[in-house]
């Protein structure tokens, strides 16, 4: 397994990461107008916390040779925590390193997951 992120979404988060105008993404009162029960995280949040598993897992070998194909499968509310995991399943060789393919998802604290696919990296 690989060493395990914690990730909990704060409004600030989402502001910085959404912004700078007000949307159902980073405004509370904008996403309840629209229907939802909270903030809906953009998704491409969850995929940037995929990125910092691999990185901190993989370091250059993720940033020089990273792959990445998931599926964005579950919302995630303002206020969820997220916790990002990571498997290796299958280490094959590639020129001279090897590429370490691995599972990987995101989970909210119910276990819901949110994030399922694959990343590989070299090493």
């Amino acid at each position: 397994a690989l060493p395990e992120l914690e990730k909990p979404i704060t409004i600030e988060m989402c502001q910085a990461f959404s912004g700078p105008h007000r949307n159902y993404h980073n405004d509370r009162e904008m996403a309840q107008a629209l229907g939802f029960p909270d903030i809906v995280v953009q998704g491409m949040m969850s995929i940037c916390f995929t990125s910092e598993l691999m990185t901190r897992a993989f370091g250059a070998g993720w940033l020089a040779g990273g792959k990445l194909d998931i599926r964005l499968v579950n919302v995630v509310w303002g206020g969820d925590t997220l916790r990002v995991l990571g498997r290796e399943r299958e280490i094959l060789p590639e020129g001279s390193a090897t590429r370490v393919v691995c599972d990987v998802w995101c989970e909210k604290a119910d276990g819901t997951k949110t994030l399922v696919g694959s990343a590989s990296a070299l090493r």
